[in-house]
Parts: C-alpha cells; structure tokens; sequence
C-alpha cells in the first residue's frame, strides 16, 4: 500500500513538473511538447501505473494532436501495462495494435516491451509469439538489442530448451549484437541446470565452454557464472572439476560468496558418504572453515547440516558433535534435521555396539531439542525408541512412544513395529506371555488407528506365540492376518512351524507346507528343518516317517545342502526307529552330499558318537 501511494505521489510530481515546462514552451515546438509529455509518461510506466498512463495519454493527445505522437509515447504506455500488478499482456498487445495502425511500429523499445510482456506469462505459446516478433523486427529493418535476444534467450532457458536458447545465442552474434554478462550467465546457468537434471556431464561442458568464450570476447565473468558451473559439477559428484573452477574463480579476482562455498561443502560430503572416504570430510570441513575466515556466513543451514551428517554417516560421531558446537558458536540455530542427525547417529551406534550410554546420549539431544522449543517429528522420536527398544529398555521406548503421541504426533508403520517387536523378544527372551499379550494389544492398537500393518507386523507377535508354545495364539493370529489382507511371508510359515514342533501337531504343519506351496512360497532349508523337525516329535510316528520321507526327497530334488537344523531330527528319528533303514539313510546322504553344510564338530557329544556309529556300520569314515 505504501509502495502503490508511493509511485503515485512520483507520478504526481512528475505531472507538476511537466506543467511547468510546458508553461515556458510555445505552442507550435511540438517535438520539444511531446518530449516533456513522454518523459512524464515515463514515470507513470516505470510506476506501472497503467489507469495514469492512459489519463498523460489523453493530455498528450489533447496538447498536440494524435498525428503527432511517435512510437516512444506507445511504447510507454505499453510499459505501462506490462509492469502493472498483475501484468495486463491484452492491453499491451492493444496499443502495440493501435500504434501500428498508426504508422508507429518501427521501435526497438515498443517491440522490446511487447516481447518481454509475452515472455512474461511463461507459456510456450506466448515464447512463440515472442519469438514471432523478433523475426519481424529483423524484416522490418528494425535492429534488435541486447535486450531483445536476451529476453528470448532467456525465456527459452526458463522453458528447459537450451538449444533454442543457444540458437538464438548464435543470431544474436550474426546481428553483430555483443552479449553482455546477463546474456552469458542465462546460458551458462541454462546448460548447467540441465546437466543436474539429466545428469549429463556434457551440458556442464557446454556451460564451460560459453564461460570460457565469455573471458575471451571481453566480458568479466561474474560470481553468477562461476557458481553455475561450480554447483551443476557438484551436483554430478565431479568434485575435482568443482574445485578447479573455484581455483579458476580465485585467480580471476571473483570473490566467492556464500552459494559457492556451500556448493563445494555439499560436494565433498555427498562424496564422502558415497566412498565411505573420510578424506572428502576433511577437505569439506576445510572448506567450511575457509568460508568462515573470510567473515562470509552459511547461506543456510543446509551446510552445516550436510557437513555434519556425512561425519554421522560415516561414524566419525565426535566431529558431528563439535560440527554442531561449531554451528551454534555461529549464531545459527540448529534445526530439527540437525538435531535428527544426531540423535540417530548416537542411536544407531548404541545399537551397533550394544552402548547403553550411546542411547542415553540421543536422549540428552532430544531433551535439549524440545526445551530449545524445536518440535521433534516422527523420525526424531522413532529412531530414539527403535534403539531403546534394541538395546531391551523397553520402558524407556514405551515412555517415548507416550511422549510422541502427548506431542500430537501420530506414531507410523515403524514406531509399532519396534514396539512390537520389542515386546515379542522380551516375550521370547523371559518366557513371560504377558509381553506376548502386550505386543499383541500394540497390533490391535495399530489397526484401530488406521496405520496399515505388514507382515512385519504379525510375524513378531506369531513368532513370540510360537517360541511360548502357544499354537492357538499363533495359528488366531495367522488367521487375523490374512482376514486384514496381509500376506503371510516364509518368515510367518516359519514361525508357525515352529509352534507345531512344539506342539506335536504334523497334521496342522502339513497343511502350512500345503498353504506355503499353493502361495507359491518356495520352502528353504529353513522350513524344511522344521518340517522334519515336526516329523520328529509327533506322536504318530508312522506318519512321522512318511511324511519325512517326502521331505528328505524334495530336498534331494531342489538340490538342497544339507545342515546341522535337517541332521539333528533324522538322528532323533533313527533312535525311535533303530529298525527302520530310511533315517539311516537320511543321515547318511547328509553327511556325504557334495557342499553339505552338516558340521559334526558343533553336535551334542550323544550325536557325535551317533553319527560316528552310522558311518562305522557303512564302512565311511570322515576324518573325524
């Protein structure tokens, strides 16, 4: 509002200055009138104020007479129009139109603002129609400015079509029109916007190229130029060329600024944490403290941010820390990802390293994150709990997860998970049911709020059921799961297995390995063992021959390797069957298939010397 009054009190100023000029200017010096009048239109177009245009206009007409008006009075008032809020392009095109039909459509500077008011709708049409206009000028004999070409050149780089930009570059040249810096840094910046979007180390070529043509017709590269080129060999990981162009930048005067030092930063972090190399960290923090000798502080946070997570992501945790000392020392606050960086780098080493006090550094920065008034999110928090949850402090995730939802923060997919698979291992781990039932009432919890549950989901709370011996558990989960769509996966066949070994229940497994094959799940070795397994411990021990059989046979089919998990229930079965041949030759096969995976060595001494039994009596000897 005060801007708009503003450029009206210019306009009015300029309105009272004319009327005193034209008070001391006769009547019949029309050219000296028109320029007075013309040089106050100027003011109502540079305002953008078309409404006043048009009112100078008329007075214009009314002093001197519509035949004396001249091509730089239309070209105002389209001036006009096309730098009003919002730009008003018809009405532009309706007084290019009424100056034509006036004889007055041989200026540069009318066509210049009909062109770059077509340009600025930011259409491929009105780019065309733009583009039409330059040709006209040129068959008109109307010489085109740098204005002219640049505009275009730009509007066809905006549009993502550099080589329409480039080929209008090359008419420019041809119409002995010099391109200034603007021109080259739209081309510049054009060829390397499209090498980071397609990836095409060859644009950034073309890109140095026109740098390098630019020093050689004169024109002083700017910041602008040198960081194009910088930032588009960042982006494709070309850090030794980014660095050379900087070398390049330095020598030729051009003080880098902040966009630069953050383009070579980002640079050698990425690199570091794709090569694993702490090298490219070392040279990033380099860079970063030569920004801050020079007094030229971060652009962004992003910096610092970038810096700091490629010394967490490669587990050098101790410079993160003093990075984010070093960010604060700076008066730049820290924000959320910068927190989130830390926290899951302390996480994921207290997990990898089985660290208590890892896990309760993660927690001291998210403590200070929420008092420093910054709202965790849903990573924050969940990479905190997964390693609470992991390290077997479960109250600690659980208190978490509460203080999650208390932030008005809607646990995902993850979150349960942990917690679920948390609760299933302590189940597991203490033989205590009311874990199990704790994870399970976590599921339900999950699907009453909508987050959509995976097999990862149910295959915790199946497989906790399973390790307690609760088969009715189980198998109602099992079931639960496929009614709410979720495909049950090798992992879930397992686990159900496991739960009919326990139970002695070859009826139920039989008709798991039925499911598993109609799912076109292909049983491992893994389901297999289990199997047999089953096999082993089933009541109906006939059966339980049969049907190992049938195992044993498939495994020889799919050419399995044998191990210590298949080897253990035919021995189990051979001592319920010392009469019946086929365990024995079971466990001979086993023993002496190419690759097999059967280690004696690592058998119960009452196996080893069943094992050594067998082989005797076959006149086979391993080198035991």
């Amino acid at each position: 509002m005060a801007e708009g009054a503003s450029n009206e009190a210019d306009v009015a100023e300029a309105r009272r200055e004319r009327d005193r000029l034209l008070a001391e200017i006769g009547k019949d010096c029309i050219a000296k009138r028109r320029l007075v009048h013309n040089t106050c239109l100027k003011a109502a177009a540079i305002a953008g104020l078309p409404g006043k245009a048009e009112e100078i206009y008329q007075e214009i007409v009314d002093d001197i007479g519509e035949e004396n008006l001249n091509h730089k009075t239309f070209g105002k008032i389209m001036q006009a129009y096309a730098t009003a809020n919002p730009p008003d392009l018809g009405s532009v095109e309706m007084w290019a139109t009424k100056a034509q039909d006036l004889g007055l459509n041989d200026d540069v500077f009318a066509a210049n603002v009909l062109i770059q008011a077509k340009l600025e709708m930011n259409h491929p049409k009105k780019t065309k129609e733009a583009e039409q206009i330059l040709e006209s000028m040129v068959e008109k004999k109307i010489l085109p400015d740098k204005i002219s070409f640049t505009s275009l050149i730009n509007a066809y780089a905006q549009l993502g079509d550099v080589d329409r930009a480039g080929r209008w570059y090359q008419e420019m040249r041809k119409a002995n029109v010099y391109p200034d810096a603007q021109t080259y840094n739209v081309l510049i910046n054009a060829r390397s916007k499209r090498g980071k979007e397609t990836k095409d180390p060859k644009q950034v070529e073309e890109a140095e190229r026109i740098l390098v043509e630019m020093g050689r017709e004169g024109v002083v590269p700017d910041t602008i130029a040198f960081n194009s080129i910088i930032d588009a060999s960042a982006q494709l990981g070309d850090v030794g060329r980014a660095g050379r162009w900087f070398e390049e930048m330095r020598k030729a005067g051009i003080q880098p600024d902040a966009f630069t030092f953050a383009a070579l930063i980002n640079a050698r972090s990425k690199r570091g944490k794709e090569t694993r190399d702490p090298g490219h960290i070392d040279k990033a923090e380099q860079i970063f403290e030569e920004m801050v000798r020079e007094g030229i502080t971060p652009p962004h946070i992003i910096s610092f941010n970038s810096l700091i997570d490629a010394s967490a992501q490669l587990g050098d945790i101790d410079r993160a820390s003093r990075l984010f000392e070093n960010m604060q020392k700076t008066n730049m606050r820290p924000e959320r990802e910068t927190y989130n960086i830390l926290v899951n780098a302390y996480a994921q080493r207290g997990k990898s390293n089985t660290d208590p006090k890892q896990v309760e550094e993660a927690e001291r920065i998210l403590e200070d994150m929420i008092q420093n008034e910054i709202e965790p999110d849903i990573v924050s928090f969940t990479s905190f709990i997964d390693a609470s949850a992991q390290l077997g402090d479960i109250t600690r995730a659980s208190r978490w997860f509460e203080v999650m939802r208390e932030a008005g923060l809607q646990p995902n997919e993850f979150t349960y998970n942990v917690l679920i698979n948390a609760h299933s291992k302590r189940g597991k781990e203490t033989r205590d049911p009311k874990e199990a039932e704790k994870a399970e009432n976590i599921l339900e919890e999950m699907e009453e709020r909508g987050i959509r549950t995976t097999e990862v989901s149910y295959n915790s709370v199946i497989d906790a059921a399973a390790q307690l011996g609760d088969i009715k558990r189980a198998v109602r989960l099992f079931h639960a799961m496929k009614s709410k769509g979720v495909q049950p996966d090798l992992t879930t066949f397992g686990a159900l297995l496991h739960a009919c070994s326990k139970a002695k229940d070859l009826a139920l497994a039989m008709d798991l390995l039925k499911e598993m094959k109609e799912k076109h799940i292909q049983p491992g070795i893994y389901i297999f063992a289990s199997m047999l397994k089953v096999c082993a411990n089933t009541n109906d021990r006939i059966a339980g021959l049969r049907v190992a059989e049938d195992i044993v046979n498939e495994m020889k089919k799919a050419q399995m390797r044998p191990n210590n998990f298949t080897l253990a229930p035919c021995l189990r079965m051979h001592l319920h069957h010392r009469n019946d041949i086929r365990p024995k030759k079971w466990i001979k096969w086993m023993l002496e298939v190419r690759e097999t995976h059967v280690n004696t060595r690592r058998l119960h001494h009452r196996n080893k010397k069943l094992v050594q039994q067998i082989l005797n009596e076959s006149q086979y000897h391993d080198g035991m």
